[in-house]
């Protein structure tokens, strides 16, 4: 049974027994006004018994209803006292299947909060080891080189896993410039960039500006003696036919690097003043 149907039968009975008490109340009143009335008529008839105007026969009636009216209010009292101890009974009753509810929703409040936070302390181990078991990458990009190829693998502290290239980075060009041709090359100089991956006749081309150039020379096999030249890119896209198209890191580019500017006359006299300057050595 639970405490709400147990609480309800309680109650029913508190009621049923108030209901009892206040009807022996009522009878205990009326008795009371009728003991009154019978000791007040038993002491008439003894007055007139001393005047010898009743017999002795009817004094003893009369005392006898007195005797009986008096008991009878005596059986109500005691009826109205014994409703009064079990009305008190069921309060007591009731009050202390209220305290065990109450105690009980305490205990389960209680348990209920050790459980959240139980649990509460459960997710966050639970999301640290799932935090751990991701490596995130401080920048959004571009992978240009992996390292690490094999799924479910264990990687340690401070190994290099991928290099990224930043998604809003500005890309710089690393090209290579013989030995021969260095000496006309120096950092501001402009630059026209030609995506392989984009036909420049199509796409059109990107621009940009000579950064650096690096001290020593490489040997590149079947090519000799080359000088690693950076090369800055006014802007990070071509534009396509609909849209512009993202160059990304790790496409390779063809850059020619504007060495001096001429006018179109001296263009022109130029093989002529070759050809002079041959037949001059020829002489």
């Amino acid at each position: 049974m639970t405490w709400q149907n147990r609480k309800n039968q309680k109650q029913l009975t508190l009621n049923k027994k108030v209901v009892e008490r206040d009807a022996a109340l009522a009878r205990v009143s009326l008795y009371e006004h009728q003991v009154s009335h019978e000791e007040k008529k038993l002491n008439d008839f003894k007055y007139l018994l001393n005047k010898k105007a009743v017999s002795q026969h009817s004094v003893m009636e009369q005392e006898n209803k007195y005797i009986q009216a008096k008991n009878e209010h005596a059986v109500w009292l005691a009826q109205v006292s014994q409703l009064e101890k079990e009305i008190e009974l069921v309060r007591e009753e009731l009050a202390l299947e209220t305290n065990i509810f109450r105690s009980e929703i305490i205990e389960k409040h209680r348990k209920s909060t050790d459980n959240i936070v139980l649990l509460e302390h459960e997710l966050e181990k639970n999301r640290q080891r799932k935090a751990s078991s991701f490596i995130k990458a401080p920048v959004s990009g571009t992978v240009q080189e992996l390292n690490i190829h094999t799924e479910g693998g264990v990687v340690t502290t401070a190994e290099t896993l991928m290099m990224i290239v930043p998604d809003n980075d500005i890309l710089e060009v690393t090209a290579s410039v013989l030995n021969k041709d260095i000496g006309f090359i120096q950092p501001g100089q402009e630059v026209v960039i030609k995506v392989d991956a984009y036909p420049y006749t199509r796409y059109g081309y990107l621009t940009g500006k000579v950064k650096n150039i690096t001290a020593d020379s490489v040997s590149v096999p079947d090519t000799g003696l080359v000088f690693n030249v950076i090369i800055s890119i006014d802007r990070n896209d071509i534009q396509g036919e609909r849209k512009k198209i993202p160059v990304t890191a790790g496409m390779t580019v063809m850059a020619e690097i504007k060495t001096g500017v001429r006018s179109v006359i001296s263009y022109l006299l130029s093989p002529l003043n070759e050809t002079i300057n041959e037949s001059l050595r020829e002489r």
